[in-house]
């Protein structure tokens, strides 16, 4: 783990351009993690996607396997000392419907990371879920609305669904039908990038327009997101 750690940094190091700016992902076993490779993870997949097209970010994740949204926001400290931080995408709750977490105590984490992060001009990607119909119809419709909610009293950019396409798609999940596969990782890391990509290359020619089309760069397919330490 210390020599992938290490490796990780040194690519990091590589592709990063000195006016490189940072995105943390911030997350629990989906982006940390759960029977798959680190650089098979949808972290390391968008790190490679924004990387082909020149785009100057750099992805790290905060992520650890088990996390709800009140976990997730003791993390918030800790992300911003990251340098040159940016952005957050923020992609937790999904453990929370697992564990039947009170929406209130989901809403008031989710919530204080959100206006942690804006509070210091980090923009913010929040990723919604929705919880399919159980014995408790009232929970699911509940938890579902929660997300679209947030996204809108915050203004955020909102991936709707971060799981469409992979929950409860056979092909996209592991033998468990809980955790996504590689493929199924990809169509996360497809969910993120649909929404993302075009404000991170709106941005990037704001900043600096540049002539004529930049050719994507060849990054190697084992790359993967350095990680935060917390």
């Amino acid at each position: 783990m210390l020599l992938l750690a290490i490796e990780a940094q040194d690519f990091a190091q590589a592709v990063r351009p000195p006016e490189s700016e940072d995105i943390v992902v911030i997350g629990d076993e989906l982006a940390a993690g759960y029977g798959l490779s680190p650089h098979e993870m949808f972290p390391a997949i968008l790190l490679r996607e924004i990387k082909r097209e020149n785009l100057r970010y750099q992805v790290r994740s905060a992520s650890a396997p088990g996390d709800t949204a009140e976990v997730g926001a003791r993390r918030v400290p800790v992300v911003l000392q990251v340098p040159r931080l940016k952005w957050v995408i923020l992609a937790l709750g999904r453990n929370d419907a697992e564990k039947k977490e009170a929406l209130d105590v989901t809403r008031t984490g989710l919530s204080s990371t959100i206006e942690a992060f804006l509070e210091k001009g980090v923009n913010v990607l929040f990723c919604g879920f929705r919880q399919a119909p159980t014995d408790d119809l009232a929970y699911a419709a509940g938890f579902s609305s929660l997300f679209p909610e947030l996204a809108r009293a915050y203004r955020l950019p909102f991936v709707t669904n971060l799981l469409a396409g992979v929950d409860g798609v056979a092909a996209m999940n592991l033998n468990d039908g809980k955790h996504p596969n590689k493929e199924g990782q990809k169509q996360i890391a497809r969910n993120i990038l649909d929404v993302l990509m075009p404000i991170l290359r709106a941005a990037q020619t704001n900043a600096a327009p540049e002539k004529g089309a930049q050719p994507r760069r060849d990054i190697p397919e084992g790359a993967v997101a350095p990680p935060v330490q917390f």
